[in-house]
């Protein structure tokens, strides 16, 4: 009568060594770090978003663990990009906000002009980006159209706002006999030089540049 329960008791051995060699039985029946075999554990084990940062050991993503584009600019933290981590030549002008960039505009006109006596006349005017700050310089030949001597005003001028003057003499003659040079800083917008001669006078040769600056500092001046 005691045969069956010999035999049950014989197998419940059987099972238990067979579990205890294979490494199937786990104490508790919890899976600790010592019964996970090195690289046992591969990508497709992984479920998506199972590794969180605090997961990441330090230094464990480096350069060559991240596809091109990887890292955009909400991932990365303020300050984070500092002037040492920028290589040479790296931040290029298009680069630069509008305010921040130096870029040059110019305007010429070449031909004589005739201009009466008696009244503000525009011999040259532009219109710069209405973004960042400008020096503004302006030239131009002048000379007398009839032989008299003639006061000629001249004025760069910023929207209709004077940025500089100057008043020619000139002796009573038919020549072109001196060149005025003008300069000034403007925010954007229309620019040009205006003219106002006693008699009627000819400019010519009139050439103006505008050099965008990222910023404007007052010095102290002395004699």
């Amino acid at each position: 009568m005691t045969q069956p329960r010999t035999i049950v008791c014989s197998l419940l051995v059987v099972v238990a060594l067979g579990l205890a060699v294979s490494g199937g039985a786990v104490a508790g029946g919890k899976i600790g770090a010592k019964n996970i075999k090195a690289n046992a554990i591969k990508t497709s084990k992984i479920k998506d978003g199972a590794v969180t940062a605090p997961k990441l050991a330090a230094g464990a993503v480096t350069g060559d663990k991240m596809g091109d584009g990887a890292v955009t600019t909400p991932k990365l933290a303020a300050g984070a990009v500092t002037g040492d981590k920028i290589g040479d030549g790296a931040v290029s002008s298009a680069k630069l906000a509008p305010g921040e960039r130096a870029e040059g505009y110019s305007a010429r006109q070449p031909d004589t002009l005739f201009i009466d006596g008696g009244e503000d006349t525009s011999v040259i005017s532009t219109t710069l980006p209405g973004s960042g700050t400008f020096l503004v310089s302006v030239s131009a030949v002048l000379g007398p159209h009839t032989p008299a001597v003639t006061m000629i005003t001249c004025e760069l001028v910023d929207g209709g706002v004077s940025l500089a003057s100057s008043v020619t003499r000139t002796d009573a003659s038919t020549f072109f006999q001196d060149t005025i040079s003008l300069s000034g800083f403007s925010d954007g917008g229309s620019v040009g030089l205006s003219c106002n001669p006693t008699l009627s006078a000819g400019v010519k040769e009139v050439s103006l540049t505008a050099v965008r600056v990222s910023s404007v500092a007052a010095l102290t001046s002395t004699r």
